[in-house]
């Protein structure tokens, strides 16, 4: 430093690049074979035994079919299916809706309540509860509708637990 007659950004980053490399050879840079895992996305279908408590939902497929999901949420992707088997056939939620209130039909109304969702012009779809029961209500429902629960597939955040 002493040596040098001025202080331009020159000689600065001189003396910077003199002070880096004798820090590196008093304390070198560790090397390490460590390569980060990029996770894949799962897929799985409505048809099979899974926990997805706590896990986010990224798309779906029904019928071949597929569905990005802008909010990423159980929810919406429920809502999306419903409306889905009501654009193929209105006729079974119909009857949902005039039915005696047995379980299933407890999930659907003609008119707004709390907890429920408007889905299509006048059709209310309970949305308040957790994903095991959204689930479950999907399997009622496509048995309910005659389709193959393998028809909806959910992709998945990596962490769902079979």
């Amino acid at each position: 430093m002493k040596n040098c007659d001025q202080w331009t950004e020159k000689e600065l980053n001189e003396r910077n690049e003199l002070i880096k490399q004798s820090a590196l050879k008093l304390w070198p840079m560790p090397t390490t074979n460590f390569q980060l895992k990029i996770s894949e996305n799962e897929v799985f279908g409505l048809d099979e035994e899974t926990d997805y408590a706590n896990v986010k939902i990224v798309s779906y497929s029904f019928m071949n079919t597929p569905y990005k999901l802008t909010k990423r949420t159980w929810k919406e992707m429920y809502i999306g299916v419903v409306r889905a088997l009501y654009e193929l056939d209105a006729a079974p939620i119909c009857q949902l809706i005039a039915g005696d209130r047995t379980p299933l039909e407890k999930i659907l109304l003609d008119h707004q309540e709390k907890g429920f969702s408007q889905f299509v012009e006048g059709v209310y779809l309970y949305t308040l509860t957790d994903n095991w029961h959204k689930i479950h209500r999907l399997r009622d429902l496509f048995d309910f509708y005659g389709i193959d629960q393998s028809e909806l597939q959910f992709e998945v955040g990596t962490g769902a637990r079979k």
